[in-house]
């Protein structure tokens, strides 16, 4: 940051509760920094404090915006999804938005690296893309700061620093989705929910859509699918 600016750090906004994105700001908060999180993370952290994290300071409920000067930073609240305090961020006058741990340029539709998707809100995940594509949209957003590398016709690394077109927003929705419409299709068809992600493999529904697919991790993803349309979890 010293390489860039020598401007004080006087805010510190947290993208969700996961620690390995958000621990290790107490050199900032040192320095008179406020740390600003979506009040489910104020609630996150009561109940499972680590002392590696810094308690937030400001909390707010739908969206909130940080000003220093002209440069702004909006941070918004669709529901649970990566976790149950996930916000999008929305840079201005930039106009670039982040959404941690998911949308990572240069392509939405490659293989999650985490795909037992634990701490993960199934039932909002298209909603919240539909949501973020809608203020994408309407704020002419071009390009979206990635928090996991990823690349073409390759498994995605965990490298931080990406940006690429915002249509990995939408791209990301649509990996949800289908992987979702998938298993409610192959349940309607009277496959047995034991079954479904075997089939699904054998049948390498997605296979040529995913980048980077992984028959494993497919298995795990599908049968989390499965789990959650027969439970509601």
């Amino acid at each position: 940051l010293r390489k860039i600016s020598d401007k004080p750090i006087k805010y510190v906004a947290y993208s969700h509760s996961h620690w390995d994105h958000i621990s290790g700001g107490q050199v900032f908060k040192d320095q008179g920094a406020e740390f600003v999180a979506h009040q489910k993370c104020e609630e996150n952290w009561l109940n499972n404090p680590n002392p590696n994290v810094v308690k937030p300071d400001i909390v707010f409920d739908k969206t909130y915006t940080i000003s220093v000067g002209t440069p702004s930073l909006e941070m918004h609240y669709w529901g649970p999804s990566h976790d149950n305090c996930r916000v999008g961020f929305l840079i201005r006058p930039d106009r670039i938005m982040f959404i941690a741990d998911d949308a990572n340029p240069p392509n939405g539709w490659n293989m999650l690296y985490g795909a037992g998707l634990a701490d993960t809100y199934i039932f909002n995940l298209v909603p919240f893309f539909l949501q973020a594509e809608k203020l994408a949209e309407r704020e002419g957003v071009e390009s979206v700061i990635g928090s996991h590398m990823s690349f073409d016709k390759n498994p995605m690394n965990l490298v931080s620093g990406t940006i690429g077109s915002a249509r990995v927003i939408k791209e990301q929705r649509l990996f949800y989705q289908s992987v979702i419409e998938a298993v409610e299709k192959a349940m309607a068809n009277g496959i047995a929910n034991k079954n479904i992600p075997d089939y699904l493999i054998e049948q390498k529904v997605l296979a040529d859509k995913i980048i980077g697919y992984d028959e494993a991790k497919m298995k795990v993803l599908y049968k989390r699918i499965t789990n959650f349309l027969i439970t509601g979890e």
